[in-house]
């Protein structure tokens, strides 16, 4: 039972259908495990109250004015924290701008390999497998 983090992306007060998705993803690959969402910006902690329905179990929110324009250092920083406070062994980021830059920044703070554009993700024989166009 795997513990998963996702990170949502959201602008202007919209989650990006994207995020919504791949939170929808990571509860399937939970099996039962947590599965973490992780917010940042300003005035995001009223976007948290819908993520359940897609699969959230928890929600962590970082809200600050500081925090309303997309900063990869510190928003890499605020996820790998996360991940490792929550133990999540799997993160997901939507095959957007933001998360295919935040997607290695933070691959390469937790020493973890990172898939891009993947389309599909699923486990066999307890290995995670990822499916993508070549």
């Amino acid at each position: 039972m795997p513990n998963v983090l996702v990170f949502i992306e959201q602008r202007d007060g919209q989650i990006k259908r994207a995020a919504l998705e791949s939170l929808s993803k990571g509860a399937q690959l939970a099996q039962g495990g947590k599965v973490i969402a992780v917010l940042i910006g300003s005035q995001v902690k009223s976007l948290a109250e819908g993520l359940g329905k897609y699969g959230a179990t928890k929600v962590v929110a970082f809200e600050s004015e500081a925090l309303a324009r997309y900063a990869p250092t510190t928003f890499a920083k605020l996820v790998v924290k996360t991940v490792k406070e929550e133990s999540a062994t799997l993160v997901l980021l939507a095959s957007t701008a933001m998360g295919k830059d935040l997607a290695p920044r933070v691959g390469a703070r937790l020493g973890a390999g990172v898939v891009s554009d993947a389309i599909d993700l699923k486990e066999e024989g307890g290995k995670l497998i990822a499916k993508r166009y070549a």
